[in-house]
């Protein structure tokens, strides 16, 4: 078996110089995003930030809870509304002796330099240590990314497994390794994070889609079959948790449901949010114009007038402004507030519509028609796949607030840029002839995510400093 320089995913280019370039750039950025972390914890800072909240009143109790009544933790009632992974594992960490918070606090980031240590290598092995960096940037320096590593909060654990997921299916083998390897991926992913099983999409796909340049004996269907099987698992655990609390979330999460800590009741947070799916494309406009000096050949088929490029981009522009019909103002009873809705909230609406959001949808409708050009139609489905999978869970959500949603779109361009480039390299340039070079775009592609990565980081700082 044998791969080309332009084959579909992150498996081309594996020597092992290029894995240990990999690796290099990754434990560089983990090191990195853990020696701020710790500096974060060494010196007690923003300890009355929201992250710091949600550690003290939800998860560090959780933690407590599960190690005092371990071995028989009550996974029925504790405070958190994801399922018990983290917490557990850092409940094995309490009892082994880190019982200090400070200490839970480091072991906890750990998660965190792993997520950067994964996603800096299969960058690297892409596009080379400098651009990787780069693309790695604005995920490091995100205000969620960085809160979930500073303090004891279950997300960065959870996105790490997203993006595993994410890196087996745009790289599918025809093998046992592979169906395993996914299927265990995603059973430890759900156990972090329950809203994570649209994950298993992106397996199925994978599957279905598989790779023509391999040669494999079963068939398609078969390969759907086995693809569903090992993700049965994941799902039933799901089922399981979903019985056990008797619905999506613990019942001290559930509406109407009296928390004695906090002195609260839950509000009513049922039915969804249809407006997440225009704020998630909005998000996806406000950052992902800082990559499209990655996206070249889509520039140059759009600025060359090939008219199938311009459908493409209009039918992402169309499903952008059909997805902000629905309300989309500033709301705090409706679940839509904090981070950007502040903005739509200091612009006008019409009739109860953020002109900002409708703007924003449309035009990261446009942005993932764009992304769509620059990639294989393999990767493009996977990764336009996901996103849409992703936004569909989320949505569930009554909330539709951005820490939920910035972090699977930080990593998603990363990866969409990092595929465009290896591309952009090979077949796709000779489908762009009738465009521009774009010369210029390309050589300042980097800019982009590192003035991003800057703006995000004086985000971070200005929130944690309030």
């Amino acid at each position: 078996m044998s791969y080309d320089n332009g084959e579909i995913g992150f498996a081309a280019g594996r020597s092992a110089a290029t894995h240990r370039r990999g690796w290099m750039v990754g434990l560089v950025l983990a090191l990195a995003m853990f020696a701020a972390s710790a500096l974060t914890i060494g010196k007690n800072w923003a300890a009355t930030s929201r992250a710091a909240w949600d550690q003290d009143m939800y998860h560090l109790m959780a933690i407590r809870q599960f190690a005092h009544d371990w071995p028989r933790p009550d996974l029925l009632n504790y405070r958190s509304a994801t399922t018990p992974g983290y917490h557990l594992a850092l409940a094995i960490a309490d009892l082994a002796g880190a019982s200090d918070t400070s200490t839970l606090r480091l072991i906890a980031s750990l998660f965190t330099a792993g997520l950067m240590l994964t996603f800096g290598a299969a960058l690297a092995r892409r596009v080379g240590g400098w651009q990787a960096i780069a693309l790695a940037l604005p995920v490091a320096c995100s205000l969620y990314v960085f809160s979930s590593a500073a303090w004891l909060l279950p997300d960065n654990a959870a996105w790490w497994g997203v993006l595993v997921v994410l890196l087996l299916g745009l790289s599918w083998r025809p093998g046992i390794g592979w169906y395993l390897g996914a299927g265990a991926v995603l059973l430890a992913l759900v156990f972090y994070r329950q809203v994570h099983l649209w994950a298993a999409g992106v397996v199925w796909l994978s599957a279905f889609l598989a790779d023509e340049r391999i040669r494999h004996p079963s068939s398609r269907g078969l390969r759907v079959v086995q693809a569903v099987l090992v993700t049965v698992p994941a799902i039933a655990a799901v089922w399981m948790f979903v019985r056990l609390w008797g619905g999506l979330v613990p019942p001290l999460f559930q509406s109407g449901a009296f928390d004695g800590v906090t002195g609260k009741t839950q509000a009513p947070a049922s039915g969804g949010n249809l407006a997440t799916p225009a704020f998630m494309l909005t998000l996806v406009a406000m950052f992902g114009v800082c990559f499209v000096g990655y996206f070249r050949t889509g520039v140059r088929r759009l600025l060359g007038r090939d008219a199938g490029a311009w459908r493409v981009v209009a039918l992402g522009a169309i499903v952008g402004m059909l997805l902000a019909l629905p309300p989309t103002s500033l709301s705090e009873s409706a679940g839509r507030y904090s981070g950007f809705w502040a903005i739509a909230g200091k612009l006008p609406t019409i009739m109860n519509r953020s002109l900002f959001i409708g703007a924003g949808s449309i035009a990261g409708g446009a942005l993932l028609g764009l992304v769509w050009l620059s990639l294989s139609r393999r990767d493009a489905i996977i990764v336009v796949g996901a996103l849409a999978g992703f936004t569909l869970a989320a949505a569930a959500n009554f909330y539709a607030w951005q820490r939920y949603l910035e972090p699977m779109i930080l990593i998603s361009m990363g990866l969409a840029a990092a595929l465009a480039t290896a591309r952009g390299a090979g077949e796709l340039d000779l489908a762009a002839k009738r465009g521009p070079n774009m010369e210029w775009l390309w050589r300042v592609r980097a800019a982009g995510p590192v003035l991003l990565a800057i703006g995000l980081a004086g985000i971070t700082v200005m929130t944690l400093r309030k």
